[in-house]
């Protein structure tokens, strides 16, 4: 584990926290978070391939990721072919 300056580990988020402004990301409180599940349903892939896409996400535990709708939305938009 990492310790901060003073030696303490960091705060665990409390419910309280609702992943809006823990952590690396901010997440409005509206919006939508997807499980790898839902993510590989919406962009038509296997599940553990969502893993190896390289689509920004957020770390809601150690061993859980989350993904915002409208950054999968933007990593599809990201590599559209212009016609």
């Amino acid at each position: 584990m990492i310790r901060d300056a003073i030696g303490a580990l960091p705060r665990a988020p409390s419910t309280g926290d609702r992943l809006y402004g823990y952590g690396r990301s901010e997440v409005a409180v509206d919006e939508q978070l997807l499980t790898a599940r839902e993510v590989a349903a919406f962009i038509g892939v296997n599940e553990k391939r969502v893993y190896e896409l390289g689509i920004p996400a957020i770390r809601i535990s150690e061993r859980s990721l989350r993904w915002r709708r409208t950054d999968v939305l933007q990593w599809i938009e990201e590599r559209r072919e212009a016609r």
